[in-house]
């Protein structure tokens, strides 16, 4: 009885280990039109593959800079603030190309107050400086058996395979041994 439960397990561990799926992916370093709301698309060169954009900022600098200063200005109705046009926000993009030689702008320092005579900080916010990094991961997607118990054949149908008996359209019965997928 011990010999018997060795010898199923024994079969067991095999057939997990011979039915095991495996699969390639690799990365693209850009994503391609046309993509669906997803983010995914199919290389035209590789029809069983898939791949998912992925877009990401790459932040370069946090940089001290000046706030901006408002002006009024006054309408008829009502007066209004109104950012200046040189409004510093608090995301910047620059391109990958601009990022490798960045530096960030001087620093706001003090400014002399004239009525107390007194220097008085600048008012600063923090700025940070990106760039857009898009890449793909991507993934084969066909699936085909590399191990075929030998009265069965392997018939291939776009990006997937599947086994019959040698000569007919009738499936390999899953006890006529064991097919090893691979992806």
């Amino acid at each position: 009885m011990q010999k018997a439960i060795h010898i199923v397990a024994a079969i067991v561990f095999a057939s997990c280990l011979i039915n095991k799926v495996a699969s390639y992916c690799y990365m693209e370093p850009t994503c391609l039109p046309p993509m669906d709301e997803d983010g995914y698309w199919y290389p035209e060169s590789k029809p069983c593959d898939v791949c998912k954009c992925f877009v990401e900022k790459n932040y370069v600098r946090i940089c001290k800079e000046a706030k901006p200063k408002l002006s009024l200005k006054k309408s008829s109705i009502t007066a209004e603030i109104i950012p200046d046009p040189e409004l510093v926000i608090d995301e910047v993009e620059i391109t990958k190309e601009e990022a490798d030689a960045f530096k960030c702008p001087p620093a706001p320092g003090h400014t002399l107050n004239y009525i107390t005579m007194t220097l008085e900080e600048v008012p600063h916010q923090e700025v940070y400086y990106y760039y857009i990094v898009s890449y793909s991961s991507c993934c084969n997607t066909e699936m085909y058996y590399s191990s075929v118990p030998p009265e069965c054949e392997v018939v291939k149908t776009g990006c997937t395979s599947e086994f019959f008996l040698k000569g007919t359209s009738q499936p390999c019965p899953m006890d006529a041994g064991v097919a090893t997928m691979v992806g």
